[in-house]
């Protein structure tokens, strides 16, 4: 695996100095013949080399596209993309073109594609079909933090700040992203960060807690190479698309439909490419 680990910290590097990565070159980091190198990189990363490094670009361009005031060419040819081979690239990644995403257009696309856990139909592009699973029946949480809609204050800064703060000072590793229904026609998500709630502890003022009622849970595993939202999109594809399928004396809990993607501070170590997440999802026993 360190060897593994040396042609993604490779990658990455070549992605922001905008260099050419062949697979020969990932092979060389690697120490390895060209065609075993593939083959183990197929192995752990569920898909081929330059599939792995398009991925990536991509990434990194969503953000660029998002957060500076480039433009499109310029993006692309930082990515060593032609306009036409970008866009096209990027569309087969995130379902709107470039100008969709830059002009905020067609961004309900974009929504749906990413937050319906339905939207990856091949989770094994990501992540190997998850071998355990845990029920369990937990009494009431509550969670203290801040979500979607509070980051678009004008003080996000601060406020990241302070989340930054409360973990450190409440020796709190786990952080949680909960997804949750804010209307009655479940048509409306906020997406909650935060850490468990515990009296005593150390809160920024204006973050705001959530209670989670007494409920049963699935807890699903797994990992991967990628970015934690493909992983943890795989793994609610797996849930939806093939676990209630194969276990059919459960169905989603309706009732309060929340799914919790929960993250320890080993799933960042910067010595280990691999991303692991967990998601819990609301379930009962069908009468």
């Amino acid at each position: 695996m360190n060897n593994f680990n040396k042609a993604i910290e490779f990658i990455e590097e070549k992605i922001k100095n905008s260099e050419e990565i062949t697979n020969k070159d990932v092979a060389d980091v690697c120490g390895y013949e060209q065609h075993y190198c593939s083959k183990i990189f197929q192995k752990y990363a569920n898909m081929n080399i330059q599939e792995y490094i398009k991925r990536r670009k991509m990434s990194f361009a969503f953000g660029d596209l998002v957060t500076s005031k480039k433009n499109i060419a310029d993006i692309a040819e930082k990515y060593l993309y032609s306009a036409d081979g970008f866009t096209k690239a990027f569309k087969d990644t995130f379902g709107i073109t470039p100008i969709q995403l830059k002009r905020k257009e067609k961004t309900e696309v974009l929504i749906d594609n990413f937050m319906n856990p339905i939207y990856i139909e091949d989770y094994s592009q990501y992540i190997s079909e998850p071998k355990d699973f845990v029920i369990r029946e937990i009494e009431e949480m509550k969670f203290i933090g801040i979500s979607d809609i509070d980051i678009l204050s004008d003080n996000i800064e601060k406020i990241e700040n302070d989340f930054e703060y409360m973990s450190i000072i409440n020796e709190n590793g786990k952080r949680f992203e909960l997804s949750y229904i804010l209307d009655n026609e479940k048509k409306l998500r906020d997406t909650f960060y935060a850490n468990y709630y515990t009296p005593f502890s150390y809160y920024p003022k204006e973050f705001r807690i959530i209670k989670v009622p007494k409920q049963k849970w699935i807890a699903l595993n797994a990992e991967g190479i990628d970015d934690k939202f493909f992983i943890i999109s795989a793994i609610k594809s797996y849930f939806y698309n093939e676990w209630l399928k194969k276990h059919k004396e459960y169905e989603l809990d309706d009732n309060y439909e929340i799914a919790f993607e929960c993250y320890n501070n080993e799933y960042f170590d910067n010595n280990d490419p691999i991303t692991r997440c967990e998601v819990w999802f609301p379930i009962k026993e069908k009468k």
